[in-house]
C-alpha cells in the first residue's frame, strides 16, 4: 500500500523537486519494508539524485516539503530502509552521516535519528555505543518532552 500511494503521489503534475524527492524516499521505504532490496536501492539511489550531488536543492520557492527533502532527510531514510533489509552495518553507516550533517535547530528530529542510530548499532552488534546513542537519544526526548522519540 505505502509503495503504491507513493508512486501515486509521483504522478500528480507540477510536484516540486521536494515532494517528489519524499515521495521517492516513502517509496524507497516501502520496497525495504516489502524485503525488495533491489527496488528500494533504485528509489534511494533517485532520492539522493533528486536532492542533488551536494546535497542541497536549488530553493527559490519555500514550498511544500522544502524543509524535509533535504540530504540529512533522505540519509536517515536511507538508514531505516537498510536496517530493514538486515543490512545493519550500512545502516549505522547512513544514520552517522545524517546525524553529521543534521541541522542543530532541528533538535527533536536529531534526538529521533540518533534513537535510531542506536536500533542500527544494537542490530549491527555494537552493543556499548548502541547505549551511548540510546542514552543520548534519551536526554533530548527529556529536553524536548517528545514522546516519539522515547
Amino acid at each position: 500500500m505505502a509503495i503504491g500511494l507513493a508512486r501515486a503521489a509521483q504522478r500528480q503534475r507540477e510536484l516540486t523537486v521536494h515532494v517528489r524527492a519524499l515521495a521517492v524516499l516513502y517509496e524507497a521505504l516501502g520496497h525495504a519494508l516489502a524485503g525488495d532490496a533491489y527496488n528500494c536501492e533504485q528509489r534511494l539511489d533517485e532520492a539522493h539524485q533528486l536532492v542533488a550531488p551536494d546535497g542541497h536543492i536549488d530553493v527559490t520557492w519555500d514550498g511544500l516539503g522544502r524543509h524535509y527533502a533535504t540530504r540529512t532527510t533522505v540519509l536517515a531514510g536511507e538508514a531505516r530502509c537498510r536496517l530493514w533489509l538486515g543490512q545493519a552495518a550500512k545502516a549505522v553507516d547512513a544514520a552517522n552521516a545524517s546525524l553529521a550533517e543534521w541541522p542543530a535547530r532541528r533538535r527533536r528530529g536529531g534526538g529521533l535519528q540518533r534513537a535510531g542510530l542506536a536500533i542500527a548499532c544494537a542490530a549491527a552488534g555494537q552493543t556499548e555505543r548502541a547505549a551511548d546513542e540510546g542514552l543520548k537519544a534519551l536526554a533530548v526526548a527529556r529536553e524536548t518532552r517528545s514522546i516519539r522519540i522515547g
